[in-house]
């Protein structure tokens, strides 16, 4: 997996990749792949996940790749 993302990073320097990685506290996936990204977005599902969770994400990911921010997903409010 490290030589694809440095495959792509280098193939396509212009364009934006996004990977769509699972739940951060189910799984060591994101923990172990946040070295080979330059950012990170988490997206948190309204009425799911709990502040309490929020914070523990963002604790094991702090010093490994900057959050760029959050997405509050399947919400039902209307803008």
């Amino acid at each position: 997996m490290t030589g694809l993302v440095q495959e792509l990073k280098h193939r396509y320097p212009s364009r934006l990749i996004v990977f769509d990685l699972p739940p951060l506290l189910s799984r060591a996936d994101v923990v172990g792949f946040a070295p080979h990204i330059d950012a990170l977005l988490l997206v948190v599902e309204e009425g799911r996940t709990e502040a309490a969770e929020v914070e523990r994400a963002m604790d094991a990911l702090k010093g490994t790749v900057p959050i760029l921010g959050g997405v509050l997903n399947k919400s039902g409010r209307r803008c």
